[in-house]
């Protein structure tokens, strides 16, 4: 019940925050794409953190947008604390401050003092928010972690011979991690089951099959994008989730349909002169989270929102054009 509730709550942010870029029919667009897409809701059953982060990115897309219009330091907080939520959310995400936070407060065309300011503010707003959990595992475990341990596991399962080639290039495989920990343990590794063990493992088999690495780094974006083996990518992740194969087949199928919308989009954004940072920051920490792993569509969830959006504006576009409206900039 939980999970459905935050789903809802999702598409009415998606709503507004296609709003924001569209007027009010962009916006009801973005709604009604997000309550059908089979990509938003289909984790809510499974209970994955995935239900979570579409609601959090769908927040970090207005506040994004809410901060660009009229740059202060409270926005800089509330922006910077969606950024540390998305982290504890998933720690991936924490790469946005790379790829959002620090452009869009220090405004490198418009960057002075005040910016650095506001941008020292949203970084401490950041830190604020993910502090407690570090500060809490100090207590409980023996060495100190940031956000998770589950790195070296995804690395371990994402690194290994039947991810690099055969039916599984550029997958992970769940066998590779038992693989991982007795060569740790025959290394003489006293506890082989280490986040920091394992993300050694696998950096010693990506170094000695170095040769590989372009097709097998190919194979895990295409994987995540639904390029590379699409069906049968979205069986396995059937089998992972315990979900009918039929409906990860579903959102492929409609996340298809929503990428020529999504171009559209990007075309009418750019002749309203609306930045696209808030939109694409989050497809870049999805291609450097495939790229450290593995390829699956689950990672690339951030993504969805900023595509659902674009689509909603690409469609909002092509039927203002087909009524021969102007399409001038839309007011927020």
């Amino acid at each position: 019940m939980l999970a459905t509730l935050l789903g809802a709550a999702t598409v009415v942010l998606v709503g507004l925050a296609a709003r924001r870029l569209s007027a009010d029919r962009g916006g009801l667009i973005a709604a009604a794409l997000a309550a059908l897409y089979p990509g938003f809701w289909l984790y809510e059953r499974a209970l994955l953190s995935e239900t979570l982060l579409l609601l959090a990115v769908a927040a970090l897309v207005i506040a994004a947008y809410w901060f660009r219009d009229a740059p202060s330091p409270r926005r800089a907080l509330a922006l910077g604390g969606l950024c540390g939520i998305l982290a504890l959310i998933r720690s991936e995400q924490l790469f946005l401050v790379v790829a959002l936070l620090i452009p869009l407060t220090l405004a490198w065309r418009d960057m002075s003092r005040r910016r650095v300011e506001l941008l020292l503010l949203a970084g401490l707003s950041t830190a604020l928010v993910i502090a407690p959990w570090p500060l809490y595992n100090l207590d409980r475990l023996d060495e100190p972690v940031l956000l998770s341990t589950g790195l070296g596991a995804a690395m371990a399962q994402g690194n290994c011979d039947s991810a690099y080639s055969g039916t599984l290039m550029g997958y992970f495989d769940f066998n590779c991690l038992g693989t991982n920990v007795q060569k740790a343990a025959r290394g003489g590794s006293k506890d082989p089951y280490r986040d920091a063990t394992l993300r050694r493992e696998a950096l010693d088999y990506m170094q000695d099959h170095v040769g590989r690495l372009p097709a097998v780094s190919l194979a895990r974006q295409g994987r995540a994008w639904s390029f590379f083996r699409p069906l049968q990518t979205a069986d396995l992740e059937a089998e992972f989730s315990k979900t009918a194969s039929s409906v990860h087949r579903l959102a492929t199928l409609f996340y298809w349909a929503l990428l020529p919308g999504a171009v559209v989009g990007v075309i009418a954004l750019r002749r309203r002169r609306i930045p696209l940072l808030p939109l694409v920051a989050p497809f870049l920490v999805t291609v450097v989270a495939v790229a450290t792993t593995y390829g699956q569509p689950r990672l690339r969830v951030g993504a969805e929102v900023p595509l659902v959006l674009l689509a909603a504006v690409g469609i909002d576009f092509a039927l203002r054009s087909r009524a021969g409206e102007v399409d001038d900039q839309v007011p927020g």
